[in-house]
């Protein structure tokens, strides 16, 4: 072989080299985005609105559970997994106290009995 065909070969092993460490690459970050994809839009989501009752708090800006009593008498008692944005503990002993509804959404999913699971929350206007 002359210094040509040495230095064709070399680039063509470094190019397969680069391409299967490209591939891998990709590979790895297609399977990370499609692994946590389950997003609110692929779950059954549910509403039901209500008065408060009751509150659980974490901390000040963190609100554990709280219950939730429908038009029709049943009691909910809210799980709360993620921030709620505005609907702090005493922005909803707020509407405790003052008896305005809220809307809870939750997904199917994570619903038993009396107890759900708040996807979010917001204020409750009647339709």
């Amino acid at each position: 072989m002359n210094k040509k065909e040495i230095f064709t070969i070399g680039n063509l092993r470094k190019f397969k080299t680069n391409c299967l460490y490209s591939s891998a690459f990709l590979f790895s970050f297609l399977l990370l985005f499609t692994g946590c994809e389950e997003g609110v839009a692929e779950r059954d989501l549910s509403v039901v609105h209500g008065l408060i009752a009751e509150v659980s708090a974490r901390s000040l800006t963190e609100t554990s559970w709280f219950s939730l009593e429908t038009d029709g008498g049943a009691i909910f008692k809210v799980m709360v997994e993620t921030d709620l944005g505005k609907f702090t503990p005493s922005h909803l002993r707020s509407h405790m106290i003052t008896g305005q509804p809220v809307e809870v959404i939750f997904s199917e999913k994570e619903t038993t009995n009396s107890l759900i699971i708040a996807v979010s929350v917001r204020d409750y206007h009647g339709n």
